[in-house]
């Protein structure tokens, strides 16, 4: 047995290094001294004063391997403490952008679909009421109608459209694509110059590209590639295709046919119904009071002698057109309303006598619809409107009615 010179454990004669401390064993190293030897009996017992006492070996404490320190696991913490946070955000990020593009097409989808269930509803003050209040300054300066008015263009146009498909409307569409823009984007180019044209301009934009139909009771309307944009607007947001609607119908017509459908289509439609049917005490109704003055002073016929004289009149004009078994309607749609130059006013004021004279008279063109017996004649005409008082009435009534005196009463 030998011991290791550096911690002192006991060692095999055949160990080159130390188990407890792992050092080289040299080979100069000195072995253990034997074990004491066992007195044989016999023998004189060895003086025990005499023999050496032998030095016991210390028992060595186990040198413990230093730690290195755990560097690898720091590193790794501080990775961690930074990649975590950024991924978080990352998330939150993406997370946000996903749940924002979701809000976009869904205020974009509830755009269409308001738009359409206003237009099948007809709700023209609705369909009005989705563009600004500044939007109706360029209406009026461009058109010079006021809102109200353009409200009642909207009406005739959703009337007309439920005249031709039927009632009731419903309506179906389908999305084709999605488009978003912000500022000066590209996306929103078209529809930004668009608003520029109206003295708007908008911060953000969603627009549909939509086919779908409009259906009735009488036939369906199909449309596709349509687009429908909402805009923001000063922070609000407005319906982009609801003014360009507008702008068309006013453009088109519709406003001026609507300002002026009760003051001059009704009237006109409901004479020429009576005179083609020869209605004349619905006629007589529709005449001023001044009428009968001028009548009895000009040709000597009191109310009653005047409506006979008319309907001699009618009969033969209906009989000369072969109509007069007829039952005639007579409808129309009015295409221009122009006032009477003053050389006009003068020469129909002498076609009348005092008390029947104005100085306002209206040129009214219109698309008409005559049917009678089973047959239909289509078209273009206009007729005078006279202005007496706040009231207005048809010139051709008055005029007709003199000329029936003139030739019936003359000729009694």
């Amino acid at each position: 047995m030998k011991q290791c010179q550096n911690c002192g454990a006991q060692l095999a004669d055949e160990e080159k290094f130390c188990p407890n401390c792992g050092k080289e064993i040299t080979s100069a190293q000195p072995s253990a001294p034997d074990p004491i030897p066992t007195p044989v009996t016999g023998d004189p017992a060895p003086d025990p004063a005499a023999a050496p006492t032998p030095t016991p070996t210390p028992i060595p404490t186990p040198v413990q391997p230093t730690q290195p320190p755990k560097k690898k696991h720091k590193a790794l913490k501080i990775v961690l403490a930074i990649v975590i946070p950024i991924v978080v955000i990352i998330v939150a990020v993406i997370v946000g952008l996903v749940l924002y593009g979701k809000s976009l097409l869904d205020r974009a989808t509830e755009n269409v679909d308001s738009y359409w269930q206003i237009y099948v509803d007809c709700d023209a003050q609705s369909f009005a009421d989705r563009a600004p209040d500044a939007y109706w300054d360029y209406i009026s300066d461009t058109y010079g109608y006021t809102k109200e008015e353009c409200v009642d263009g909207i009406d005739l146009w959703m009337a007309e459209n439920v005249e031709l498909l039927g009632s009731p409307l419903s309506y179906t569409w389908e999305q084709t694509s999605f488009s978003f823009g912000m500022g000066d984007s590209v996306q929103l180019k078209n529809v930004r110059e668009q608003l520029q044209t109206y003295g708007l301009d908008c911060t953000t934009g969603i627009g549909l590209l939509v086919d779908g139909t409009v259906t009735g009771d009488l036939d369906t309307d199909t449309f596709s590639d349509l687009g429908m944009w909402v805009v923001k607007i000063d922070g609000t947001w407005y319906d982009a295709t609801v003014m360009a609607d507008i702008d068309t119908l006013c453009d088109s017509g519709y406003v001026d046919r609507a300002k002026y459908e009760t003051t001059y289509a009704e009237p006109i439609e409901a004479y020429w119904n009576a005179f083609y049917n020869a209605d004349v005490e619905a006629l007589s109704a529709m005449m001023p009071a001044e009428v009968w003055s001028y009548l009895e002073s000009e040709y000597g016929m009191d109310q009653a002698g005047a409506e006979a004289c008319m309907q001699q009149y009618i009969e033969d004009i209906l009989s000369y057109s072969d109509m007069q078994d007829s039952e005639i309607s007579f409808t129309l749609t009015i295409t221009d309303v122009a006032d009477c130059t003053e050389e006009e006013i003068t020469e129909l004021n002498n076609m009348v006598g005092e008390g029947l004279t104005s100085d306002v008279y209206q040129s009214v063109s219109y698309d008409y619809t005559m049917e009678a017996d089973g047959e239909t004649m289509d078209d273009t005409t206009a007729t005078i409107m006279i202005q007496l008082g706040d009231s207005w009435y048809v010139f051709d009534g008055i005029y007709y009615f003199a000329e029936a005196c003139y030739y019936y009463g003359t000729a009694e």
